[in-house]
């Protein structure tokens, strides 16, 4: 007997930390063992000896009910997946802090090609002004990216398409806003607008690691929001 449950958000250590005392209540009967990438945790728990694992899979998933979004082996994008459908609800986007790796994802999996209304990659500051017609010197007036820019980019998309959620990612290592930071500043982030028919929610995602790893994580942690917007 095993399952496995998805948790976002929450490293490895701290997922460990967090069922600690379960993992030793447990110990010699069920093996609790957690894995991690980009802040995607896998906690599988499985049998020793045949017995029953339900009630540490209970008590694993009222610990840390803020952070699951999946009591299967499913990933985020198979899950956003899922709740797109149940809901009957339409994406579109303009990627480029994610490089497309949502629309990448979403379109392998069977259905979406009708969820998914539009799928933008803009990699340059130059196309994300042409596409927005959007005055450069407003980024000269900000030094780079900024919450102003990503409505603006948002508002855009919205006029352009007929979609129930519309989503936005920039960074500030985009080609060519090296022209507009002014500044060496090591402070890498994306900005990401996520908006549907109540309004349009703005949020600063810190970044580290390789071009790779930035794309996922910015990736990953939009999916998150939009599953749980889904579940409400």
């Amino acid at each position: 007997m095993n399952q496995t449950l998805k948790i976002f958000g929450l490293t490895q250590d701290e997922v460990n930390q967090k069922i600690s005392a379960i993992k030793e209540k447990y110990d010699g009967t069920i093996k609790i063992s957690v894995k991690e990438k980009y802040l995607d945790v896998a906690i599988d728990i499985s049998s020793v000896n045949d017995n029953n694992i339900s009630d540490a899979v209970r008590e694993i998933c009222e610990v840390l009910e803020n952070n699951l979004y999946a009591e299967s082996n499913q990933t985020l994008y198979e899950k956003l997946a899922d709740c797109l459908l149940i809901r009957g609800k339409t994406i579109c986007m303009l990627e480029q802090a994610t490089g497309g790796v949502i629309a990448a994802n979403l379109l392998a999996i069977d259905g979406m090609q009708e969820k998914v209304v539009k799928s933008l990659v803009l990699p340059s500051v130059s196309s994300w002004l042409s596409f927005a017609d959007i005055p450069s010197n407003m980024l000269f007036e900000s030094k780079g990216i900024s919450s102003k820019l990503v409505f603006m980019l948002a508002s855009a998309l919205r006029r352009t398409t007929i979609a129930d959620f519309y989503i936005v990612s920039i960074s500030n290592s985009a080609a060519g806003i090296e022209v507009y930071k002014q500044t060496d500043s090591n402070d890498n982030f994306a900005l990401v607008a996520i908006g549907d028919s109540t309004g349009v929610e703005i949020y600063k995602e810190q970044l580290s690691g390789s071009i790779r790893d930035q794309n996922n994580q910015v990736s990953k942690s939009i999916c998150y929001k939009l599953i749980n917007k889904l579940k409400k």
